[in-house]
């Protein structure tokens, strides 16, 4: 019910009270004799309209002010939430990490090494592989090696071997000499081995070679001497290794 109803209404209770004052005459107003009202009757609902109209005309009656009904229920505003535009200074993103220049890479080349010039060292001469009872035109002498020991070892004669090489007996003979080998057919005179074999051989120089253990036996080539002890031809051997002699 609406206030404005309410106060039109009180206005008009008021207006008709007023008409019935005035044809009474002017006397004492009897007093009223009271009436026990029942309470389930004398406690209107607060939500009754009739109560709140017959409510209002008393207290108009008697003087009173008319009491504005209230509403039961109060309705508050909701308060807006404020969002927060602005990050924490803690919560803040973190200024990437700086990166360290990684140098260049640079490739340094080591320089060559060169190889010390050795002194007093005889020349090179690459080997001759022969098979025992070949005989080659040509043969090159070396460290260890002489025309006698090759006479033997080939069973060619040795002077037929001086003289076609221009060479006489007592000369030193370096290596690296080429010899030309006799095709005549005459063989070495006499006793070809100078040592008897198979047996062991001790050696006894450092840095020997496997062609001056040969010239050692006379008749023994280089090449079966390397192959019995799993040896290269050209191998430097040791003060006290021992030897496979076939």
């Amino acid at each position: 019910m609406s206030r404005r109803f309410v106060t039109a209404l009180s206005l008009f209770l008021l207006f008709m009270v007023s008409l019935t004052a005035c044809t009474r005459n002017f006397s004492a107003m009897p007093q009223a004799t009271p009436t026990l009202i029942p309470a389930e009757i004398a406690s209107p609902l607060p939500n009754d309209p009739m109560a709140l109209i017959a409510g209002t005309a008393t207290a108009m009656a008697m003087g009173e002010a008319a009491p504005i009904p209230t509403l039961p229920f109060e309705f508050s505003t909701p308060t807006p939430i404020e969002i927060p535009t602005e990050i924490p200074t803690d919560q803040a993103t973190p200024a990437p990490a700086e990166e360290t220049p990684t140098p260049p890479f640079i490739l340094i080349t080591p320089p060559a090494e060169v190889p010390a010039t050795p002194t007093n060292v005889l020349p090179t001469v690459p080997p001759q592989a022969l098979t025992p009872g070949s005989l080659p035109t040509t043969y090159t002498l070396q460290e260890g090696e002489f025309p006698y020991c090759i006479a033997r070892r080939f069973n060619v004669n040795p002077n037929e071997l001086l003289q076609l090489n221009g060479l006489s007996d007592g000369m030193i003979y370096q290596p690296g000499l080429q010899l030309r080998i006799p095709q005549s057919g005459n063989p070495f005179p006499g006793d070809r081995a100078l040592r008897p074999h198979p047996t062991t051989y001790t050696v006894e120089k450092a840095n020997m070679t496997l062609y001056a253990v040969a010239c050692l036996f006379g008749d023994v080539y280089p090449e079966a001497i390397a192959q019995a002890n799993g040896l290269e031809l050209s191998a430097r051997l040791t003060v006290g290794q021992t030897l496979n002699i076939p």
